[in-house]
């Protein structure tokens, strides 16, 4: 997965902006990174133990961190502070409906509404914000 996305962040955006694409565009980050952090969570699975969704959720955050500081590297592509923040609540997501439907943990029930809110204002504001 992450070979792929590194590829395609090399290459620059296409021409003018349009707010549908810009809004599936920016949803994509959410919605990618919450499959990162799926991937995270299924390789560090042993029988004895699942993983701490502070390391999933930080592991697709570093690498979310690095993807963003690569694009700075590329001509009409940019860094953004707002695409790390929708990936880091796509890859909590994640991290939480796996917490509660796994182990189950109630409190990570509770806390899906919060993080999915916040995401939803995360791609908004990667979208029309000044950013």
């Amino acid at each position: 997965m992450v070979v792929l996305w590194w590829s395609s962040s090399r290459q620059p955006k296409p021409g003018p902006p349009d707010a549908l694409l810009a809004i599936l565009h920016n949803g994509a980050h959410v919605v990618a990174y919450a499959a990162l952090a799926f991937a995270w969570w299924a390789a560090l699975t042993t029988r004895e133990r699942t993983p701490r969704a502070s390391w999933v959720v930080g592991l697709a955050l570093l690498y979310g961190t690095a993807d963003e500081w690569h694009q700075s590297f590329v001509p009409g592509r940019s860094c953004s502070w707002v695409d790390v923040v929708s990936d880091g609540l796509g890859a909590a997501l994640m991290a939480q409906y796996l917490r509660w439907r796994l182990r189950p943990d109630p409190a990570a029930g509770r806390s899906l509404p919060w993080l999915l809110m916040f995401a939803v204002l995360s791609v908004a504001g990667a979208t029309f914000g000044p950013w």
